[in-house]
């Protein structure tokens, strides 16, 4: 099918050239293709795949796995820890009955809805992975880093229901707690439009990694076979379709005798529009109702769909070379959600109402946010690390990517402005699947355009100072209803040495 893959490739470029103005032609390569001389990866690589997951009709598997080693070879490169992760690619993946990857599979037959993967150690992953799949996961006492507004009764297998922000930072807030080493470097957040998005830093510009021996997964996943024709649009089970299984308790505040994974914690803008997401008494679908283990699809559904029944999972691919003085190392920073604030970082979800008959039918939903600095009140917690801020303290924008759902049916784009000045940071659009095969399907968002930024050839990454205020506009397709969505930054950037100039030109 070369035609459909060249058609796809110009497509992205197209996206790519009218959306991240600031990002010049050089850097934008689809990360699909083979690493090669043309390749925007660099450095060595090593392949690892998640444990196998068996999976029935409908059913989401929204957890933490157990730690998976890595190559030989692999770990003695980073022995010592001096290695750096330049960049990844990751794939949905189908496994035999006795475990073994077959290879790739169409977001129709079990679609992503989020991802993280940690590279660590062994030793620290088995304490962690405990925490993680038990209720023993500590109640912040209100330093940043270790709760994320999690509900105590709510700990246990799918406390990792957030984006990679918030895993990496609880990894390491768990590292500061037990008073043990090791950076935890990792990648993820994205979801359906992993496979081309493009992941990838441009030198000097890479993710610390320390001494490392393992990857720990985390996959948020839908078996969704057999729901829709392949090429006739994206599965509604993708939504998180709330089954008649869910039992809302509107009184005690509870779904299935639990408090919501989530916090409901809307901004004012999304307040007054009343939108449904913003409380368990006007809840219809959505992450809440997307637990592992349990269903998205009717009792009687999965009955005649037993045959979908399969193993699935994830293959993961990252990039490293040495460190060397010149390299400079990136984080994630506070922001961005569209349903927050400037006083929480959102709710992570929210729906899209119908237009009404005469309306112009795009939902745009607009928030301001401190691009980093630690939120200490509502919402889901601090996207980043938890680091104090001291004033005039600035950052680097090295790398941007929005994360947005749905397909042709919704997402449409998401911005990031400087709100003072009014100058786009970035604008991320969705690449949309042509066809059937896996990674071209049509009704599916299939890619999002980064804005990359300081590599060789490049313009100069936007400098902030850590508590400039930013601002999210993102446009959803709003003919009809959707629920459950995002409208997220994926970000990562690199502070500023006190001792360099407050601003710099951009380079031409």
């Amino acid at each position: 099918m070369k035609h459909v893959k060249i058609s796809l490739w110009v497509m992205l470029m197209i996206a790519v050239l009218a959306s991240a103005v600031r990002v010049p032609l050089s850097i934008q390569e689809d990360a699909k293709q083979d690493q090669s001389s043309s390749s925007p990866y660099r450095g060595k690589q090593f392949t690892v795949y998640s444990h196998p997951v068996t999976m029935e009709y409908g059913q989401v598997h929204n957890t933490f796995q157990k730690a998976v080693p890595l190559p030989e070879e692999v770990v003695k490169d980073f022995a010592g820890g001096n290695m750096v992760i330049t960049g990844y690619q990751n794939d949905v993946v189908e496994f035999d009955s006795e475990g073994n990857p077959i290879g790739s599979i169409p977001l129709y037959d079990c679609y992503l809805h989020h991802y993280g993967a940690i590279l660590g150690s062994s030793e620290h992953f088995a304490e962690f992975y405990d925490e993680m799949t038990s209720n023993s996961v500590p109640v912040s006492e209100g330093g940043p880093g270790d709760d994320f507004g999690l509900h105590s009764s709510y700990r246990g297998s799918s406390a990792g229901h957030m984006n990679m922000k918030h895993i990496q930072a609880l990894y390491k807030g768990f590292l500061r707690r037990k008073g043990k080493g090791g950076a935890g470097a990792g990648g993820g957040g994205s979801g359906a439009e992993e496979r081309h998005t493009l992941h990838s830093y441009p030198a000097p510009y890479a993710l610390e990694a320390g001494e490392i021996n393992s990857l720990m997964p985390f996959m948020h996943l839908i078996n969704t076979r057999g729901s829709v024709t392949p090429g006739e649009g994206y599965s509604k089970m993708a939504e998180c379709i709330c089954s008649s299984d869910r039992v809302f308790d509107i009184k005690n505040g509870t779904i299935d005798g639990k408090r919501p994974n989530i916090a409901f914690s809307c901004n004012l803008e999304l307040l007054a529009q009343k939108n449904p997401s913003c409380s368990l008494e006007t809840y219809e679908h959505g992450f809440r109702c997307c637990e592992d283990k349990w269903y998205v699809s009717e009792p009687a559904e999965r009955a005649q769909h037993k045959d979908s029944t399969a193993n699935f999972g994830m293959k993961f691919t990252f990039y490293y070379e040495p460190a060397t003085p010149e390299t400079v190392t990136l984080r994630a920073p506070g922001c961005c959600d569209v349903t927050g604030n400037i006083s929480h970082t959102g709710q992570i979800e929210y729906d899209i109402p119908q237009c009404k008959e005469g309306e112009e039918c795009i939902h745009k939903a607009v928030t301001y946010q401190y691009i980093d600095l630690p939120h200490k009140g509502g919402g889901s917690g601090p996207f980043g690390p938890g680091r104090e801020f001291h004033d005039g303290e600035e950052i680097d924008i090295v790398y941007a990517a929005g994360h947005l759902h749905l397909g042709a049916e919704g997402a449409l784009g998401i911005s990031l402005y400087k709100d003072a000045t009014d100058e786009l940071l970035c604008k991320s659009t969705p690449v949309f699947g042509e066809g059937t095969e896996p990674g071209n399907e049509k009704g599916y968002v299939v890619g999002m355009t980064p804005c990359i930024f300081g590599g060789k050839g490049m313009l100069a990454p936007p400098r902030l100072r850590r508590n400039d205020v930013v601002r999210i506009e993102a446009f959803y397709d709003s003919t009809q209803p959707h629920y459950g969505v995002m409208a997220l930054w994926l970000m990562q950037v690199a502070d500023v040495p006190k001792d360099l100039k407050q601003s710099v030109a951009l380079q031409e």
